[in-house]
């Protein structure tokens, strides 16, 4: 029976070849990586979310204020770079690291207003 072969993801990204167990040193001179780096080394660390409470704290806007921003139809406030709430049960919940990036999207963007304005 023939070896099953594998995929290495950054190939199957490249539209590269299937690599088999065998190809191991040839997977190693193109990416420069173990070949086992896409199956076990990368676990993924717990997720944490925030309340709808602790993201008013965190971006300094109330509750109602996240609402309107989350809601489409309003065309004032509506952010569509805010993320989508998780629901869990009947608590609705944003992951932290999401909003994280939210936040660093946000500076940019201002800080690259603030330069064309000074311009």
């Amino acid at each position: 029976m023939p070896i099953p072969k594998k995929i290495c993801l950054a190939c199957q990204a490249l539209n590269d070849q299937v690599h088999s167990d065998s190809s191991k040193t040839n997977h190693l001179s193109t990416h420069g990586v173990d070949f086992a780096h896409s199956q076990e080394s990368k676990k993924k660390p717990p997720v944490s979310f925030l309340t709808i409470e602790d993201l008013a704290q965190r971006i300094a806007r109330g509750r109602s204020t996240i609402y309107e921003m989350m809601n489409v139809n309003n065309k004032k406030t509506y952010d569509p770079l805010l993320p989508e709430p998780v629901h869990l049960g009947r608590n609705i919940v944003w992951p932290s690291d999401e909003i994280d990036t939210y936040i660093e999207e946000r500076v940019a963007a201002s800080r690259l207003i603030s330069k064309g304005k000074k311009m």
